[in-house]
Protein backbone atom coordinates (compact mmCIF):
# COMPACT_ATOMS: atom_id res chain seq x y z
CA UNK A 1 0.00 0.00 0.00
CA UNK A 2 2.88 2.17 1.09
CA UNK A 3 4.49 1.45 -1.99
CA UNK A 4 1.28 2.16 -4.24
CA UNK A 5 0.32 5.45 -2.86
CA UNK A 6 4.23 6.65 -3.61
CA UNK A 7 3.64 5.54 -7.22
CA UNK A 8 0.87 7.62 -7.26
CA UNK A 9 2.73 10.87 -6.18
CA UNK A 10 5.50 9.75 -8.14
CA UNK A 11 4.25 9.12 -11.41
CA UNK A 12 2.32 12.38 -12.12
CA UNK A 13 5.21 14.48 -11.20
CA UNK A 14 7.28 12.46 -14.17
CA UNK A 15 4.93 12.59 -16.37
CA UNK A 16 4.18 16.32 -15.88
CA UNK A 17 8.50 16.84 -16.37
CA UNK A 18 8.43 14.74 -19.05
CA UNK A 19 5.51 16.42 -20.81
CA UNK A 20 7.54 19.79 -20.22
CA UNK A 21 10.63 18.84 -21.45
CA UNK A 22 12.55 21.68 -23.79
CA UNK A 23 13.26 20.68 -27.39
CA UNK A 24 15.69 23.72 -27.58
CA UNK A 25 18.87 21.56 -25.58
CA UNK A 26 21.70 24.73 -25.83
CA UNK A 27 21.81 25.30 -22.50
CA UNK A 28 23.15 22.04 -21.39
CA UNK A 29 26.86 21.72 -21.71
CA UNK A 30 27.83 17.92 -21.32
CA UNK A 31 24.68 16.17 -22.14
CA UNK A 32 25.62 14.95 -25.43
CA UNK A 33 29.24 14.36 -24.24
CA UNK A 34 27.29 12.12 -22.17
CA UNK A 35 25.46 10.44 -24.28
CA UNK A 36 28.78 9.45 -26.60
CA UNK A 37 31.12 8.24 -24.11
CA UNK A 38 27.74 5.83 -23.29
CA UNK A 39 27.25 4.57 -26.30
CA UNK A 40 31.32 4.34 -27.54
CA UNK A 41 32.23 3.12 -24.42
CA UNK A 42 35.13 6.16 -23.99
CA UNK A 43 35.89 8.67 -21.28
CA UNK A 44 33.90 6.45 -18.87
CA UNK A 45 34.92 8.47 -15.73
CA UNK A 46 35.10 11.74 -15.55
CA UNK A 47 37.34 12.74 -12.59
CA UNK A 48 33.85 15.43 -11.62
CA UNK A 49 31.49 12.60 -12.00
CA UNK A 50 33.46 9.05 -12.36
CA UNK A 51 30.09 7.44 -11.63
CA UNK A 52 27.65 8.45 -14.04
CA UNK A 53 28.44 8.06 -17.37
CA UNK A 54 29.75 4.05 -16.24
CA UNK A 55 26.33 3.98 -14.19
CA UNK A 56 24.10 4.84 -17.62
CA UNK A 57 26.25 2.62 -19.93
CA UNK A 58 25.53 -0.14 -17.62
CA UNK A 59 21.98 0.73 -18.08
CA UNK A 60 21.86 1.82 -21.49
CA UNK A 61 23.27 -1.63 -23.09
CA UNK A 62 21.13 -4.27 -21.85
CA UNK A 63 18.35 -2.10 -22.71
CA UNK A 64 19.66 -1.75 -26.27
CA UNK A 65 20.19 -5.65 -26.34
CA UNK A 66 17.10 -5.87 -25.38
CA UNK A 67 15.86 -4.04 -28.39
CA UNK A 68 14.13 -1.60 -25.29
CA UNK A 69 16.21 1.74 -26.64
CA UNK A 70 18.59 2.67 -29.38
CA UNK A 71 20.37 5.72 -28.69
CA UNK A 72 21.35 6.64 -25.18
CA UNK A 73 20.85 10.04 -24.73
CA UNK A 74 16.73 9.50 -24.32
CA UNK A 75 17.42 6.42 -21.83
CA UNK A 76 19.71 9.33 -19.68
CA UNK A 77 16.89 12.00 -20.15
CA UNK A 78 14.32 10.05 -18.63
CA UNK A 79 16.53 8.69 -15.69
CA UNK A 80 16.84 12.66 -14.80
CA UNK A 81 13.13 12.46 -15.24
CA UNK A 82 12.64 9.96 -12.58
CA UNK A 83 15.07 11.31 -10.15
CA UNK A 84 13.88 15.03 -10.36
CA UNK A 85 10.61 13.01 -9.51
CA UNK A 86 12.21 11.09 -6.53
CA UNK A 87 13.81 14.59 -5.43
CA UNK A 88 10.22 16.13 -5.58
CA UNK A 89 8.67 13.75 -3.40
CA UNK A 90 11.33 13.56 -0.77
CA UNK A 91 11.28 17.19 -0.35
CA UNK A 92 7.67 16.78 0.83
CA UNK A 93 8.05 14.43 3.11
CA UNK A 94 10.92 16.62 4.63
CA UNK A 95 8.45 19.20 5.04
CA UNK A 96 5.62 17.33 5.86
CA UNK A 97 7.45 15.18 8.35
CA UNK A 98 10.84 17.61 9.19
CA UNK A 99 8.99 20.54 9.57
CA UNK A 100 5.40 19.75 10.41
CA UNK A 101 3.99 21.71 8.38
CA UNK A 102 0.13 20.37 7.24
CA UNK A 103 0.02 19.02 3.28
CA UNK A 104 -0.82 21.63 1.79
CA UNK A 105 1.46 24.18 3.03
CA UNK A 106 4.08 21.12 2.23
CA UNK A 107 2.74 21.08 -1.43
CA UNK A 108 3.16 24.69 -1.98
CA UNK A 109 6.49 24.89 -0.51
CA UNK A 110 7.30 21.77 -3.03
CA UNK A 111 6.35 23.34 -5.53
CA UNK A 112 9.25 26.31 -5.82
CA UNK A 113 11.86 23.73 -6.16
CA UNK A 114 9.58 22.40 -8.86
CA UNK A 115 9.05 25.15 -10.74
CA UNK A 116 12.47 26.93 -10.10
CA UNK A 117 13.91 26.89 -13.90
CA UNK A 118 16.94 25.12 -13.17
CA UNK A 119 15.64 22.51 -11.60
CA UNK A 120 12.67 21.68 -14.20
CA UNK A 121 14.71 22.70 -16.95
CA UNK A 122 17.32 19.73 -15.94
CA UNK A 123 15.14 17.84 -14.88
CA UNK A 124 14.47 15.82 -18.45
CA UNK A 125 18.57 16.22 -19.24
CA UNK A 126 21.34 14.23 -19.56
CA UNK A 127 23.54 15.68 -16.95
CA UNK A 128 24.28 14.38 -13.42
CA UNK A 129 22.91 17.30 -11.37
CA UNK A 130 19.65 16.38 -10.78
CA UNK A 131 20.21 12.76 -10.15
CA UNK A 132 23.32 13.46 -7.82
CA UNK A 133 20.85 16.16 -6.18
CA UNK A 134 18.35 13.50 -5.31
CA UNK A 135 20.76 10.74 -3.63
CA UNK A 136 22.01 13.37 -1.75
CA UNK A 137 18.32 14.74 -0.27
CA UNK A 138 17.81 10.86 0.09
CA UNK A 139 20.86 10.49 2.53
CA UNK A 140 19.97 14.01 4.33
CA UNK A 141 16.56 12.68 4.46
CA UNK A 142 17.29 9.46 6.38
CA UNK A 143 19.99 11.07 8.15
CA UNK A 144 17.96 13.52 9.41
CA UNK A 145 15.23 10.60 10.95
CA UNK A 146 15.41 10.85 14.52
CA UNK A 147 14.58 7.03 14.82
CA UNK A 148 16.88 6.25 12.21
CA UNK A 149 19.45 3.48 14.31
CA UNK A 150 22.31 1.57 12.88
CA UNK A 151 20.70 0.21 9.61
CA UNK A 152 19.55 3.97 8.61
CA UNK A 153 22.23 5.52 8.95
CA UNK A 154 24.10 2.80 7.04
CA UNK A 155 21.43 3.40 4.26
CA UNK A 156 22.12 7.24 4.19
CA UNK A 157 25.66 6.79 3.80
CA UNK A 158 25.28 4.24 0.62
CA UNK A 159 22.74 7.22 -0.52
CA UNK A 160 25.82 9.93 0.49
CA UNK A 161 28.91 7.37 -1.30
CA UNK A 162 26.23 7.11 -5.06
CA UNK A 163 25.89 11.13 -4.37
CA UNK A 164 29.40 11.93 -4.48
CA UNK A 165 30.26 9.39 -6.90
CA UNK A 166 27.82 10.97 -9.27
CA UNK A 167 29.33 14.31 -8.83
CA UNK A 168 31.88 16.09 -6.45
CA UNK A 169 29.62 18.96 -5.71
CA UNK A 170 27.85 16.50 -3.59
CA UNK A 171 30.69 15.91 -1.81
CA UNK A 172 30.02 19.53 0.41
CA UNK A 173 26.55 17.61 1.84
CA UNK A 174 27.94 14.62 2.17
CA UNK A 175 31.02 14.65 3.57
CA UNK A 176 30.79 17.89 5.74
CA UNK A 177 27.37 18.61 6.37
CA UNK A 178 25.58 15.52 7.36
CA UNK A 179 28.37 14.62 9.88
CA UNK A 180 28.42 18.10 11.40
CA UNK A 181 24.39 17.91 11.39
CA UNK A 182 24.89 14.97 13.42
CA UNK A 183 26.91 16.41 15.76
CA UNK A 184 25.10 19.11 16.15
CA UNK A 185 21.85 17.46 16.51
CA UNK A 186 23.37 15.47 19.68
CA UNK A 187 23.35 11.98 17.89
CA UNK A 188 27.38 11.88 17.36
CA UNK A 189 26.95 7.82 17.70
CA UNK A 190 24.78 8.07 14.57
CA UNK A 191 28.18 9.24 12.91
CA UNK A 192 30.30 6.00 13.22
CA UNK A 193 28.03 4.00 10.52
CA UNK A 194 27.48 7.36 8.38
CA UNK A 195 30.50 7.66 8.18
CA UNK A 196 32.17 4.14 8.02
CA UNK A 197 29.69 3.07 5.17
CA UNK A 198 30.28 5.96 3.02
CA UNK A 199 33.96 5.60 2.95
CA UNK A 200 33.99 2.02 2.14
CA UNK A 201 30.75 2.67 -0.72
CA UNK A 202 33.14 5.30 -2.45
CA UNK A 203 35.89 3.68 -1.96
CA UNK A 204 34.75 0.36 -3.81
CA UNK A 205 32.94 2.42 -6.42
CA UNK A 206 36.12 4.20 -7.46
CA UNK A 207 38.75 1.33 -6.54
CA UNK A 208 36.12 -1.00 -9.31
CA UNK A 209 36.53 2.30 -11.69
CA UNK A 210 40.20 2.88 -11.07
CA UNK A 211 40.41 -1.36 -12.26
CA UNK A 212 38.29 -1.07 -15.37
CA UNK A 213 39.04 2.48 -16.54
CA UNK A 214 42.37 3.26 -14.80
CA UNK A 215 40.51 6.63 -13.37
CA UNK A 216 42.50 8.23 -10.91
CA UNK A 217 40.10 8.79 -7.83
CA UNK A 218 42.02 11.30 -6.19
CA UNK A 219 41.44 13.97 -9.40
CA UNK A 220 38.11 13.76 -7.67
CA UNK A 221 38.79 16.69 -5.10
CA UNK A 222 41.08 18.28 -7.92
CA UNK A 223 40.03 22.15 -8.41
CA UNK A 224 39.33 23.41 -11.78
CA UNK A 225 40.42 27.36 -10.79
CA UNK A 226 38.45 30.39 -10.81
CA UNK A 227 36.57 30.74 -13.74
CA UNK A 228 36.83 34.16 -16.19
CA UNK A 229 39.71 36.30 -15.91
CA UNK A 230 38.89 38.31 -13.03
CA UNK A 231 37.74 37.18 -9.43
CA UNK A 232 36.39 40.91 -9.44
CA UNK A 233 33.59 40.43 -11.25
CA UNK A 234 32.66 36.93 -8.94
CA UNK A 235 29.99 38.38 -7.20
CA UNK A 236 28.21 39.53 -10.36
CA UNK A 237 28.34 36.11 -12.12
CA UNK A 238 27.54 34.40 -9.10
CA UNK A 239 24.34 36.69 -8.98
CA UNK A 240 23.84 36.28 -12.66
CA UNK A 241 24.18 32.31 -12.47
CA UNK A 242 22.45 31.74 -9.16
CA UNK A 243 19.64 33.88 -10.32
CA UNK A 244 19.38 32.02 -13.83
CA UNK A 245 18.97 28.61 -11.77
CA UNK A 246 15.65 30.19 -9.43
CA UNK A 247 14.02 32.61 -11.73
CA UNK A 248 14.28 32.57 -15.59
CA UNK A 249 15.88 34.91 -17.46
CA UNK A 250 16.09 34.27 -21.07
CA UNK A 251 13.38 37.01 -22.17
CA UNK A 252 15.75 40.00 -21.01
CA UNK A 253 17.94 37.92 -23.97
CA UNK A 254 15.22 39.83 -26.39
CA UNK A 255 17.16 43.36 -25.71
CA UNK A 256 20.48 43.98 -27.37
CA UNK A 257 21.72 46.08 -24.23
CA UNK A 258 21.35 42.76 -21.78
CA UNK A 259 23.30 41.03 -23.95
CA UNK A 260 26.18 43.20 -24.63
CA UNK A 261 26.04 43.39 -20.80
CA UNK A 262 26.65 39.67 -20.52
CA UNK A 263 29.08 39.82 -23.12
CA UNK A 264 31.40 42.08 -21.32
CA UNK A 265 30.77 40.38 -18.18
CA UNK A 266 31.68 36.55 -19.78
CA UNK A 267 33.60 37.84 -22.37
CA UNK A 268 35.44 34.02 -21.85
CA UNK A 269 31.61 32.26 -22.15
CA UNK A 270 29.98 30.78 -25.69
CA UNK A 271 26.96 32.90 -25.21
CA UNK A 272 25.93 32.75 -29.35
CA UNK A 273 23.20 29.77 -28.46
CA UNK A 274 21.60 32.12 -26.02
CA UNK A 275 21.75 34.91 -28.15
CA UNK A 276 20.64 33.37 -30.79
CA UNK A 277 17.03 32.20 -29.27
CA UNK A 278 17.00 36.12 -27.90
CA UNK A 279 17.25 38.08 -30.93
CA UNK A 280 14.47 35.42 -32.27
CA UNK A 281 11.81 35.83 -29.40
CA UNK A 282 8.46 37.86 -29.91
CA UNK A 283 7.41 41.70 -28.30
CA UNK A 284 5.31 39.32 -26.39
CA UNK A 285 8.01 36.57 -24.82
CA UNK A 286 10.07 39.71 -24.04
CA UNK A 287 7.37 41.57 -22.50
CA UNK A 288 4.97 39.30 -20.42
CA UNK A 289 7.75 37.77 -18.06
CA UNK A 290 8.96 41.26 -17.20
CA UNK A 291 5.08 41.51 -15.73
CA UNK A 292 5.00 38.42 -14.25
CA UNK A 293 8.77 39.34 -12.04
CA UNK A 294 7.36 42.39 -11.17
CA UNK A 295 3.90 41.06 -9.69
CA UNK A 296 6.29 38.33 -8.10
CA UNK A 297 8.75 40.97 -6.49
CA UNK A 298 5.79 42.68 -5.00
CA UNK A 299 4.38 39.76 -3.47
CA UNK A 300 7.49 38.07 -2.31
CA UNK A 301 8.15 41.46 -0.20
CA UNK A 302 4.46 40.84 1.15
CA UNK A 303 5.51 37.18 2.16
CA UNK A 304 8.37 38.34 4.00
CA UNK A 305 6.26 40.90 5.61
CA UNK A 306 4.20 38.83 6.84
CA UNK A 307 6.27 36.16 7.71
CA UNK A 308 8.29 38.12 9.83
CA UNK A 309 5.75 39.39 11.46
CA UNK A 310 4.32 36.17 12.34
CA UNK A 311 7.66 35.00 13.75
CA UNK A 312 8.29 38.06 16.15
CA UNK A 313 4.52 37.55 17.54
CA UNK A 314 4.33 35.50 20.96
CA UNK A 315 2.52 32.25 20.57
CA UNK A 316 -1.00 31.78 20.40
CA UNK A 317 -2.80 28.86 21.49
CA UNK A 318 -4.11 26.48 19.34
CA UNK A 319 -2.00 27.33 16.42
CA UNK A 320 -0.62 24.41 14.62
CA UNK A 321 3.26 23.83 15.66
CA UNK A 322 5.81 24.30 12.64
CA UNK A 323 8.48 22.76 13.76
CA UNK A 324 9.28 19.25 15.32
CA UNK A 325 11.96 18.45 17.75
CA UNK A 326 15.49 19.13 16.17
CA UNK A 327 13.85 20.78 13.61
CA UNK A 328 15.76 23.48 14.11
CA UNK A 329 19.15 21.45 13.75
CA UNK A 330 17.33 20.27 10.37
CA UNK A 331 17.17 24.09 9.00
CA UNK A 332 21.02 24.64 10.70
CA UNK A 333 22.14 21.11 8.38
CA UNK A 334 20.37 23.12 5.16
CA UNK A 335 21.83 26.43 6.01
CA UNK A 336 25.47 24.68 5.84
CA UNK A 337 24.64 22.45 3.31
CA UNK A 338 23.81 25.85 0.73
CA UNK A 339 26.84 27.76 2.46
CA UNK A 340 29.34 25.24 1.47
CA UNK A 341 27.63 24.57 -2.19
CA UNK A 342 27.90 28.18 -3.10
CA UNK A 343 31.46 28.26 -1.70
CA UNK A 344 32.23 25.27 -4.07
CA UNK A 345 30.97 27.05 -7.22
CA UNK A 346 32.27 30.21 -6.31
CA UNK A 347 35.56 28.62 -6.50
CA UNK A 348 34.99 26.79 -10.08
CA UNK A 349 31.92 28.08 -11.87
CA UNK A 350 29.86 31.11 -10.11
CA UNK A 351 28.25 31.73 -13.50
CA UNK A 352 27.44 28.57 -14.53
CA UNK A 353 23.61 28.26 -14.02
CA UNK A 354 23.52 24.83 -13.45
CA UNK A 355 26.23 24.59 -11.41
CA UNK A 356 23.44 26.19 -8.69
CA UNK A 357 20.69 23.77 -8.67
CA UNK A 358 21.78 21.05 -6.42
CA UNK A 359 21.77 24.11 -3.92
CA UNK A 360 18.17 24.69 -4.64
CA UNK A 361 17.25 22.21 -2.71
CA UNK A 362 18.58 23.21 0.89
CA UNK A 363 17.91 26.71 -0.45
CA UNK A 364 14.42 25.81 -0.69
CA UNK A 365 14.16 24.09 2.62
CA UNK A 366 15.07 27.20 4.48
CA UNK A 367 12.79 28.92 2.44
CA UNK A 368 10.13 26.36 3.89
CA UNK A 369 11.05 27.15 6.95
CA UNK A 370 11.29 30.40 7.05
CA UNK A 371 8.65 32.12 5.17
CA UNK A 372 5.84 28.74 4.27
CA UNK A 373 5.82 27.94 7.78
CA UNK A 374 5.27 31.18 9.29
CA UNK A 375 2.91 31.35 6.69
CA UNK A 376 1.01 28.23 7.63
CA UNK A 377 0.82 29.29 11.29
CA UNK A 378 -0.55 32.57 10.66
CA UNK A 379 -3.59 31.17 8.56
CA UNK A 380 -2.07 32.86 5.34
CA UNK A 381 -1.40 30.13 2.95
CA UNK A 382 -3.24 32.21 0.51
CA UNK A 383 0.05 34.34 -0.19
CA UNK A 384 2.06 31.38 -0.45
CA UNK A 385 -0.36 30.35 -2.87
CA UNK A 386 -0.52 33.40 -4.43
CA UNK A 387 3.85 33.58 -4.58
CA UNK A 388 3.94 29.96 -5.84
CA UNK A 389 1.29 30.87 -8.92
CA UNK A 390 3.31 34.01 -9.66
CA UNK A 391 6.70 31.84 -9.43
CA UNK A 392 5.53 29.06 -11.79
CA UNK A 393 4.25 31.30 -14.16
CA UNK A 394 7.12 33.14 -14.80
CA UNK A 395 9.02 30.40 -15.31
CA UNK A 396 6.78 28.85 -17.83
CA UNK A 397 6.43 32.58 -19.40
CA UNK A 398 10.03 33.44 -19.21
CA UNK A 399 11.60 30.34 -19.47
CA UNK A 400 10.27 26.40 -20.27
CA UNK A 401 7.71 28.08 -23.29
CA UNK A 402 10.55 29.94 -24.48
CA UNK A 403 12.68 26.47 -25.06
CA UNK A 404 9.76 24.34 -25.80
CA UNK A 405 10.58 23.55 -29.56
CA UNK A 406 13.91 23.37 -31.24
CA UNK A 407 13.11 25.69 -34.31
CA UNK A 408 15.35 28.26 -32.39
CA UNK A 409 17.61 25.63 -31.26
CA UNK A 410 21.18 27.04 -32.13
CA UNK A 411 23.23 23.49 -32.45
CA UNK A 412 19.90 22.11 -34.42
CA UNK A 413 19.89 24.97 -36.55
CA UNK A 414 23.77 25.06 -37.24
CA UNK A 415 24.20 21.42 -37.93
CA UNK A 416 21.07 20.84 -40.21
CA UNK A 417 22.26 20.65 -43.29
CA UNK A 418 25.26 19.02 -42.33
CA UNK A 419 23.79 15.89 -40.80
CA UNK A 420 21.60 15.58 -43.61
CA UNK A 421 24.70 16.43 -46.19
CA UNK A 422 27.28 14.44 -44.84
CA UNK A 423 27.42 10.20 -45.00
CA UNK A 424 29.45 7.97 -43.28
CA UNK A 425 32.50 8.52 -45.10
CA UNK A 426 32.69 12.09 -44.65
CA UNK A 427 34.62 14.45 -42.76
CA UNK A 428 33.47 17.08 -41.38
CA UNK A 429 35.82 20.02 -40.10
CA UNK A 430 34.72 22.12 -36.98
CA UNK A 431 36.40 24.73 -34.53
CA UNK A 432 33.02 25.94 -33.27
CA UNK A 433 32.11 25.87 -29.40
CA UNK A 434 32.23 22.91 -27.19
CA UNK A 435 28.65 22.46 -26.75
CA UNK A 436 28.17 22.39 -30.39
CA UNK A 437 30.70 20.20 -31.02
CA UNK A 438 29.46 17.67 -28.93
CA UNK A 439 26.28 17.63 -30.54
CA UNK A 440 27.52 17.50 -33.99
CA UNK A 441 30.09 14.77 -32.63
CA UNK A 442 26.51 12.80 -31.42
CA UNK A 443 24.37 13.04 -34.13
CA UNK A 444 26.11 12.82 -37.23
CA UNK A 445 27.04 9.79 -39.67
CA UNK A 446 30.43 11.64 -40.63
CA UNK A 447 33.55 11.97 -39.09
CA UNK A 448 33.70 15.26 -37.02
CA UNK A 449 37.17 16.55 -36.37
CA UNK A 450 37.30 19.25 -33.98
CA UNK A 451 40.18 21.37 -34.78
CA UNK A 452 40.28 22.78 -30.83
CA UNK A 453 41.23 19.37 -30.13
CA UNK A 454 42.80 17.51 -32.97
CA UNK A 455 45.57 18.19 -35.66
CA UNK A 456 43.88 18.05 -39.57
CA UNK A 457 45.56 15.06 -41.10
CA UNK A 458 47.27 15.71 -44.55
CA UNK A 459 45.18 12.75 -45.92
CA UNK A 460 41.78 14.73 -45.02
CA UNK A 461 43.69 18.17 -45.58
CA UNK A 462 44.24 17.15 -49.30
CA UNK A 463 40.78 15.45 -49.74
CA UNK A 464 42.49 12.23 -50.85
CA UNK A 465 40.22 10.07 -48.98
CA UNK A 466 37.13 7.73 -50.02
CA UNK A 467 34.49 10.57 -48.97
CA UNK A 468 34.10 14.34 -49.02
CA UNK A 469 35.15 17.19 -46.77
CA UNK A 470 33.04 19.73 -45.84
CA UNK A 471 34.57 22.82 -43.51
CA UNK A 472 32.44 25.15 -41.53
CA UNK A 473 32.11 28.65 -41.34
CA UNK A 474 33.61 28.60 -37.89
CA UNK A 475 36.81 27.31 -39.35
CA UNK A 476 37.47 30.70 -41.14
CA UNK A 477 35.49 32.64 -38.98
CA UNK A 478 36.48 31.23 -34.94
CA UNK A 479 34.40 32.84 -32.56
CA UNK A 480 34.95 35.59 -30.59
CA UNK A 481 34.71 34.24 -27.28
CA UNK A 482 36.59 31.45 -27.88
CA UNK A 483 39.39 33.47 -28.75
CA UNK A 484 39.30 35.34 -25.79
CA UNK A 485 39.86 32.08 -24.04
CA UNK A 486 41.84 29.73 -25.99
CA UNK A 487 44.31 32.24 -27.66
CA UNK A 488 46.52 29.62 -28.96
CA UNK A 489 43.97 27.71 -30.37
CA UNK A 490 42.66 30.35 -32.04
CA UNK A 491 46.56 31.19 -33.84
CA UNK A 492 46.24 27.81 -34.82
CA UNK A 493 42.97 27.04 -36.22
CA UNK A 494 43.60 30.72 -38.45
CA UNK A 495 46.55 28.65 -39.95
CA UNK A 496 44.49 26.00 -41.19
CA UNK A 497 42.27 28.64 -42.19
CA UNK A 498 44.65 30.64 -44.16
CA UNK A 499 46.05 26.73 -45.57
CA UNK A 500 42.16 26.23 -46.57
CA UNK A 501 41.02 29.15 -48.15
CA UNK A 502 42.68 28.20 -51.38
CA UNK A 503 41.55 24.52 -51.30
CA UNK A 504 38.24 24.94 -50.55
CA UNK A 505 34.68 25.62 -53.10
CA UNK A 506 31.54 27.03 -51.55
CA UNK A 507 29.05 23.79 -50.67
CA UNK A 508 26.35 25.94 -48.84
CA UNK A 509 25.37 28.71 -47.78
CA UNK A 510 23.46 29.11 -44.16
CA UNK A 511 22.49 31.89 -41.83
CA UNK A 512 25.50 30.93 -40.48
CA UNK A 513 27.79 31.50 -43.11
CA UNK A 514 28.83 29.50 -46.07
CA UNK A 515 29.82 25.91 -45.53
CA UNK A 516 32.92 24.79 -47.60
CA UNK A 517 33.90 21.48 -49.05
CA UNK A 518 38.23 21.20 -49.55
CA UNK A 519 38.33 20.96 -53.41
CA UNK A 520 39.12 16.84 -54.93
CA UNK A 521 42.61 16.10 -56.56
CA UNK A 522 41.54 15.72 -60.47
CA UNK A 523 42.81 12.66 -60.33
CA UNK A 524 40.40 11.42 -57.49
CA UNK A 525 37.18 12.95 -59.23
CA UNK A 526 38.10 11.49 -62.15
CA UNK A 527 38.06 8.13 -60.88
CA UNK A 528 35.03 8.51 -59.16
CA UNK A 529 32.96 9.69 -61.93
CA UNK A 530 32.72 13.41 -60.67
CA UNK A 531 34.41 15.05 -63.85
CA UNK A 532 36.55 13.73 -66.17
CA UNK A 533 38.84 15.43 -69.34
CA UNK A 534 36.11 13.46 -71.49
CA UNK A 535 33.48 15.87 -70.65
CA UNK A 536 31.22 12.98 -69.58
CA UNK A 537 30.50 14.58 -65.73
CA UNK A 538 29.46 17.74 -67.79
CA UNK A 539 26.93 15.94 -69.72
CA UNK A 540 25.40 14.60 -66.71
Amino acid sequence: MKFALRLLILLPVLLFFLATAPGNRTETDMAFEHAFRVEQGVGLADPYFPLYVPLMRALYLPLRAAGAVDRAYPLMRFFSALCAAGAVHLFFLFCFRRFSLRPLSSLFATGFLMFSYGFWRFATEAEPLVPAAFFSLAAFYRASDPRAGVRGMMLAGLYAAVAAGLHALSLAPTLVMIPLYLVYSRRPRAVVPYLGVFVAALAVLLGTLGIVTRYRPERLLAPRGIEGLSRLALPAKAAVGFGQSVLSGIFLLRSARFRGLLEALFPHRMLGEEFYLGERLTWGEGWIPAVTLLALAGVALLAARRSWLERRAPPRAGVHATMVPGGRAVVAGTALWFLLHAGLVLLDQPGNPSQWIPGLIPLWLIFCAVLIAPLARANRLWIALLLFALFAAHNYAGGLRLVRDADRDYNVRKSEWILAEAGGEDVVVTAGNPVFVRYLRYYARARVIDLNEQELPEMILDATGPGRVFVLPDVLDYPRSMAVRFPGNAARVAEYAAELRGRMVPARETEFGWIWEIERPASIRAAAGEDGGDGAGEDE
